[in-house]
């Protein structure tokens, strides 16, 4: 069963791009690929995000592909169906969560539902420009989908919402304290929603959201401490965040292991420039470094 499951997600993902065009084929593999995956025994009981870390992050972007199908198909619930999936099983795979809202439009959903799944995806992948658009657009940036400019009643619904988090994030009782307390700390980072940016209220919850074990709050926590000058304290948050799988707090992770090393070996020069110069400091410390292997 391994091998033949292997082998066909190896075909859906490699060889379907040879036949563009035939989406029925194309959905067959990957209908048949997906199946394999959540059917398997040891699939029970596993949430998505579980079964893509198991398949090296297979699955999210076979849900991916698949919704794009249905969204050409004109089988807008199926695509919303699939890239909603798609984002559990990668909550920071942005591709997702742009699939997602494109399938809502199709749908005809609301511009609250488009606005709550904008909001949960730049949650995620908070560097997202794309996102960040069309996240203008609907809060009343412009655009033919948006009403430009916010009318009052949206703008009390907001407010509303933002009250609505924050008890939620002020209730250790309540189970939705660490992804609301997550939310609000990324607003108050960023000042957005027509809230003041505030560090010490943004650091105070995504503290509560990343002690909670939320991954979007580790990361975000993560990023708040690097800009606030505590690189050691920050690596760790974002060190939980990316064993959790979150890709954003992985690629900045690899960026802050290149700085450091580029970083090391400017002072490894350095030192070993001094050394050959007669400083007898600057050779015992580039010796106890070297041994110590931190350069």
């Amino acid at each position: 069963m391994l091998y033949i499951y292997q082998h066909t997600t190896r075909y859906a993902l490699s060889l379907l791009p040879l036949i563009q065009g035939q989406t029925e084929r194309a959905c067959h593999m990957w209908t048949l690929a997906i199946d394999m995956i959540l059917t398997e025994e040891s699939a029970k009981g596993k949430t998505h995000f579980e079964l893509d870390q198991t398949h090296n992050g297979i699955l999210h972007q076979l849900l991916s592909n698949r919704a794009l199908i249905h969204q050409k198909n004109g089988d807008f619930q199926a695509a919303v169906e699939d890239a909603e999936a798609c984002c559990q099983a990668s909550p920071g795979f942005e591709k997702g969560h742009l699939r997602l809202l494109d399938a809502l439009v199709g749908l005809g959903a609301t511009r609250e539902e488009r606005t709550k799944a904008a909001t949960r995806g730049l949650r995620a992948c908070p560097t997202s420009k794309e996102l960040e658009d069309v996240m203008d657009v609907l809060v009343g940036g412009g655009g033919s989908d948006a009403a430009s400019p916010m009318e009052e009643g949206d703008e009390a619904e907001v407010a509303a919402q933002l009250e609505a988090t924050r008890l939620i994030a002020d209730d250790p009782a309540d189970p939705r304290r660490c992804m609301a307390s997550g939310d609000l700390g990324s607003i108050f980072a960023t000042g957005a929603h027509g809230l003041p940016q505030d560090l010490d209220l943004a650091e105070k919850y995504l503290s509560i959201g990343a002690t909670g074990g939320d991954a979007p709050s580790q990361r975000n926590y993560g990023l708040l401490l690097l800009d606030t000058g505590r690189p050691a304290e920050g690596a760790e948050e974002l060190r939980k965040a990316a064993t959790q799988g979150d890709e954003e707090a992985t690629r900045v992770l690899g960026q802050l292991g290149s700085e450091a090393k580029q970083k090391a070996m400017e002072a490894k020069m350095q030192l070993g420039l001094l050394a050959s110069q007669g400083d007898e400091r600057a050779r015992e410390m580039l010796e106890t470094l070297t041994q110590q292997g931190l350069i």
